[in-house]
């Protein structure tokens, strides 16, 4: 269902805003509204893509903290550091190339652990554990859906997504890349399933780590992946669940930060300002919007409730926003 409403959300949204001319997701509001509107709405944007940031960090943090055995702490600084410096240096270049790169890792590294994994001696019969399944509750089903409707169509109105969008040759490009991507999506899905059923389904006083990990099930898929797979095989599937997090991050970073020097400093506060100056001005947002996301990453107990927390902003504030500025005749604007 998530991943039709995505396909759904990239056939109406995709076209209407590569149409439109637009450079950011924020360009339409400060030509129908003007500056009051765009500066109130860019505050649950940033605050969204730091909790988002935060997320992606210290799932990354998480996973060096497995590979390498270092703190968590180090880990979520390191993993900041990284994605801050190659966000910098190379800009929504780096970003564009890296996630390819990083998707095709994510894709041949994370099936190369699944038979290891599935094969192992600790692990149960996945088909006859089906505990991984949970437990469905009908009173809880308008929750369900509730959470379903907010990570499917909280897509269009965040700023990476539109930056990838403006960033095509063509609107009829922009609609297909949205489309193909939904399954794209539903295809790297399944590796992670996998890995948490394997998980579930393992007895791990069989195996080196001997203590089951009954309080780190955050860190189920890096534990699967180095205990439950040859030496050789784990290095390989860590390094794409590396991969998989920091492919978002710098999106996320770079997507705020460009927001801010577009069209807040350069549409509201400084409208003579160079593009050397808005340039140098994004870089310092990354910087700053990156050391924000560490700070919550540190401060954080909880690595789902801020993906919940990010995807709510956008959900409730913003979404609501972006389809009557589209699509509304009286407020929007005709493509």
């Amino acid at each position: 269902m998530g991943t039709v409403l995505i396909g759904l959300s990239g056939v109406f949204f995709a076209k209407k805003l590569r149409s439109a001319g637009f450079t950011t997701l924020f360009d339409p509001f400060q030509q129908k509204f003007g500056r009051f509107m765009c500066v109130l709405l860019y505050i649950p944007s940033v605050l969204s893509e730091i909790f988002y940031s935060s997320t992606i960090l210290a799932a990354l943090g998480t996973t060096l903290s497995v590979i390498l055995e270092l703190d968590l702490r180090v880990s979520i600084l390191i993993s900041t550091a990284v994605a801050v410096l190659y966000t910098l240096l190379g800009g929504l270049y780096s970003v564009a190339y890296t996630d390819v790169l990083q998707l095709i890792l994510i894709f041949i590294g994370l099936w190369l652990c699944i038979p290891f994994a599935m094969t192992h001696r600790a692990v149960a019969s996945i088909t006859a554990d089906t505990s991984w399944l949970g437990r469905w509750d009908s009173r809880l089903a308008a929750v369900w859906v509730d959470l379903t409707l907010m990570m499917a169509l909280g897509s269009p109105a965040i700023q990476p997504y539109v930056q990838r969008v403006l960033a095509a040759r063509s609107a009829r490009e922009a609609r297909l890349f949205s489309v193909f991507g939904c399954f794209g999506c539903l295809l790297l899905a399944a590796p992670p399933v996998l890995i948490g059923a394997i998980g579930a389904s393992t007895d791990w006083n069989q195996t080196a780590l001997r203590v089951p990990p009954v309080n780190d099930t955050d860190k189920i898929a890096p534990l699967v992946i180095q205990y439950l797979t040859p030496t050789a095989v784990s290095v390989v599937g860590l390094g794409t669940v590396s991969a998989a997090v920091m492919s978002s991050v710098d999106s996320s970073i770079l997507g705020a930060a460009s927001v801010f020097g577009r069209n807040i400093y350069q549409g509201i506060l400084r409208p003579k300002a160079s593009e050397v100056e808005v340039v140098w001005l994004v870089r310092f947002s990354v910087v700053i919007i990156g050391a924000c996301a560490a700070l919550v990453a540190l401060t954080s107990h909880t690595i789902i409730g801020l993906w919940y927390l990010s995807s709510e902003l956008v959900y409730v504030i913003l979404l609501p926003q972006v389809v009557c500025v589209l699509f509304v005749r009286a407020l929007g604007f005709k493509t």
